[in-house]
C-alpha cells in the first residue's frame, strides 16, 4: 500500500474533518473544562479567534453555536470586550459628546460616576445580564437620596436606566453584541408626578413682597412671562425692547462641567478625582455646533434649543424693567441682573434667594421652576388659547417660531395683561404698549 493512500485510511478512519472556520470542542487536560473557538481571520498580522469555555461539553458546544449565530447575524464578532465602565468612559467623551448638549454630558456623568460603574462597571459588556440589571434597579431602589432624606424617587431610577440602555445600545452596534441586556427587563416607571406650584393667589403675595426689591424685576419676569432660571438670568438689554415691550429670549445661563485638561509627561491625569479640582481644567464642551459665551468660571451663556423666542411683556413688568436699567449701569456682559461688579447671578445663589423669598412671603417651598407651571396654568383658568400660552411661556419648535406673525403679539399680549391682572400686577383698564 501506497504512503498516501496509508494516510487516506487513516484520515477515514480518524472521522470527517471540520470545515475550516467553523471552530471546535476540545477538553482541557489542566481542569478539565471544553473549549471551543471560532477562527475569524486575520487582522494586522494577528490571527483572531473567538473562544468560548463551558464545564461541559454540551455548554462549550451552545456557546460556540451563540457566536456563530452571532457572527451570521453582524458580520463581525468583537475579541477585546472592554468592561461597561471603560466603555461609558468612551461613549461619554466620542459618541454622547457629539450628539448631546454639555449640560446633559455632565448630568450623565454624574448619574454615570454615583450609580451606574459602582455596580456594574466591572462586567464585560458580552457578559452583562438582565439578572445584573434587575439586581441594580433593587439597588438603586433602596440608595438614599441627596437630598429630602428619602430614597431615590422611581424617575430617577428611570433616568439612570434609560442612559445606561443608551449607552449599551451604541456598544451593540459597535461590538456587534448579540442584544441590550437594559431592554430585556421592565423598565423603572415614572413615579406619581408631584404637582408644586404657586397658585395666583400666591403668585400675587409674592409680586406684592417685591415691590420695593432691587431684584424685584427678575421674580416678576418669571411669574409674568413664565421664562426658565436660565432665561431669566441670560437675558440681555440688548435684547429687551422696552419701547415696544418685547424681549428676545435669544441666551441663557448656563454653569457648564468641566474635564481634565492635564497630562504629565506619561500622559497620565492630574490624579484630583473631579475635573472641577483640575489645575489644567478646561470646560467640557465637545460638540462642534455647540454655541456659548465665557462669563465668569463655569457660567456660560448657551443658546437655548428655541433659536427664536420673542415674548410680550405687560405694561407694569416694563415699567420695572425701566426702573432697573435707569438705577444700574449695564456691566460688559450687558446682563438685565447682575451680582457685585457686574457678575452673572449664580444658578444655586438665585435658587436659595426664591427659596428666602418665599419662606419670608409664609408660602410653601416650591421648585424655582414651578414659575412656569404657575404662568400657564393662571393663564389657562383664564381661558387663555393653549397656541398662545405656547407663545408667552416659548416655541416649542423652530418651524413654530418662523409661523410668528405681529398679529399674534398682540393677542398674546392681551394674554399677558389678563395674567397680569389675575396676579395684581396690572389695573382692571389700561392701555396696551402697541
Amino acid at each position: 500500500m501506497s504512503r498516501l493512500s496509508s494516510m487516506e485510511d487513516a484520515g477515514m478512519a480518524r472521522g470527517k474533518r471540520r470545515d475550516a472556520g467553523t471552530g471546535g470542542v476540545y477538553q482541557r487536560k489542566t481542569d478539565g473544562y471544553w473549549v471551543g473557538s471560532v477562527e475569524l481571520g486575520w487582522e494586522n498580522r494577528k490571527r483572531r479567534r473567538k473562544i468560548v469555555v463551558g464545564k461541559t461539553k454540551a455548554d462549550a458546544v451552545e456557546k460556540l453555536k451563540a457566536v456563530r449565530k452571532q457572527l451570521d447575524a453582524t458580520g463581525t464578532i468583537s475579541t477585546n470586550i472592554p468592561t461597561l465602565e471603560k466603555w461609558l468612559d468612551t461613549w461619554l467623551d466620542d459618541i454622547a459628546a457629539n450628539r448631546n448638549r454639555p449640560k446633559t454630558i455632565t448630568a450623565n456623568r454624574s448619574l454615570i460616576t454615583e450609580h451606574i460603574t459602582p455596580h456594574l462597571g466591572h462586567h464585560k459588556l458580552d457578559k452583562l445580564q438582565p439578572a445584573h440589571i434587575l439586581a441594580w434597579h433593587k439597588t438603586l431602589r433602596a440608595k438614599k437620596a441627596a437630598r429630602g432624606g428619602g430614597t431615590l424617587a422611581e424617575s430617577t431610577v428611570l433616568r439612570i436606566h434609560a442612559v445606561l440602555s443608551r449607552a449599551l445600545d451604541d456598544a451593540r452596534r459597535i461590538y456587534g453584541l448579540p442584544g441590550n441586556p437594559a431592554k430585556l427587563v421592565d423598565r423603572p416607571g415614572k413615579g406619581k408626578a408631584e404637582v408644586d406650584f404657586l397658585d395666583g393667589e400666591q403668585a400675587a403675595i409674592v409680586l406684592e413682597r417685591v415691590i420695593d426689591d432691587p431684584l424685584g424685576s427678575r421674580w416678576a419676569f418669571a411669574l409674568l412671562t413664565g421664562q426658565r432660571q436660565g432665561e431669566c438670568l441670560g437675558l440681555r438689554w440688548s435684547h429687551v425692547d422696552l419701547d415696544n415691550g418685547v424681549a428676545d429670549i435669544a441666551w441663557q445661563l448656563q454653569r457648564l462641567g468641566y474635564r481634565h485638561g492635564c497630562t504629565d509627561d506619561n500622559g497620565e491625569p492630574c490624579g484630583r478625582r473631579f475635573a472641577g479640582n483640575c489645575p489644567d481644567r478646561v470646560l467640557d464642551v465637545t460638540k462642534p455646533d455647540f454655541e456659548y459665551t465665557e462669563l465668569n468660571g463655569a457660567l456660560c451663556l448657551t443658546r437655548p434649543k428655541a433659536a427664536v423666542h420673542i415674548i410680550p411683556l405687560v405694561p407694569s413688568l416694563v415699567h420695572k424693567l425701566k426702573e432697573r436699567k435707569e438705577r444700574v449701569t449695564p456691566g460688559v456682559h450687558d446682563l438685565v441682573w447682575t451680582r457685585d461688579g457686574h457678575r452673572p447671578i449664580d444658578l444655586r445663589a438665585d435658587y436659595d434667594a426664591w427659596i428666602t423669598l418665599l419662606d419670608a412671603c409664609g408660602l410653601p417651598r416650591v421648585r424655582l421652576h414651578s414659575a412656569r407651571h404657575t404662568c400657564a396654568t393662571t393663564l389657562l383658568s383664564l381661558g387663555v388659547r393653549e397656541n398662545l400660552i405656547m407663545q408667552l411661556v416659548g416655541h416649542s419648535t423652530v418651524a413654530a417660531a418662523r409661523a410668528y406673525q405681529h398679529a399674534d403679539v398682540r393677542a398674546a399680549r392681551a394674554a399677558a395683561i389678563k395674567l397680569g391682572r389675575a396676579l395684581g400686577v396690572e389695573p382692571a383698564e389700561l392701555t396696551t404698549i402697541e
